[in-house]
């Protein structure tokens, strides 16, 4: 496993491994793209946090749909996000593209676009925090 300074994607709530952005990008640069349903993702797990007087919260996609006042930052940057780009998947987990599944949520649609990487692909690039 390296270690670099730039870091992306976090995969556990420790914040103990994460992604170069560059190797991430790489990995499913040539992956082909799928159209998946959202309602088939998990968009209950935790996917963001804030700290909020001392304690840091987490929240998920859902939180986000259901309370968009209360989330109005996370709301903006879906709503600024381009959904032309994948989310990324490793099983039904998303690795990447939390605002752009919150905008396609927002938007009503059914379905986005996705791309899906393997334990062992994803483990290849890990990052050692």
């Amino acid at each position: 496993m390296k270690t670099k300074s730039r870091i992306y994607a976090f995969r556990n709530l420790n914040f103990t491994i994460g992604y170069d952005p560059e190797d991430f990008w790489k990995l499913v640069e040539d992956k082909k793209r799928y159209r998946v349903n959202i309602k088939d993702l998990n968009i209950s797990s935790f996917s963001w946090s804030k700290i909020i007087n001392g304690k840091e919260i987490f929240y998920s996609i859902l939180d986000v749909y259901k309370n968009q006042k209360q989330y109005k930052n996370e709301v903006e940057k879906a709503i600024k996000s381009n959904l032309n780009y994948p989310i990324i998947l490793i099983n039904d987990e998303i690795l990447d593209g939390n605002h752009r599944v919150l905008k396609a949520l927002i938007l009503k649609h059914d379905k986005i676009y996705a791309k899906y990487i393997t334990e062992e692909e994803l483990t290849s690039i890990e990052i050692e925090l």
